[in-house]
């Protein structure tokens, strides 16, 4: 992820990560992807319920929301990447 300048962060694909490794030299071996789930409190979620109007449906979901009285337990999906520096001939 990078926070872009307007608060907002940019999310990568994996075409972009592989550009991003080829750029540094760096050589995409593997992958795979994995979820993680984290709780918000509501009470310091400001502008949850603006979010959830505002925004498409099928975008809010792919989240995976679960929604108590007190708590906003959110789901994003995590990209995992293994990237290899290439060897030289003076390396081996």
């Amino acid at each position: 992820m990078q926070m872009k300048k307007d608060g907002h962060i940019k999310f990568y694909t994996k075409r972009e990560w592989e550009e991003i490794g080829e750029a540094a030299g760096l050589h995409y071996i593997d992958g795979f992807e994995t979820s993680i789930r984290f709780p918000k409190k509501r009470e310091t979620a400001w502008g949850f319920e603006d979010i959830l109007n505002r925004f498409d449906h099928d975008v809010i979901a792919g989240y995976n929301l679960k929604i108590t009285d007190d708590e906003i337990w959110v789901t994003e999906r995590v990209n995992n990447f293994l990237f290899q520096k290439p060897r030289t001939e003076e390396g081996r």
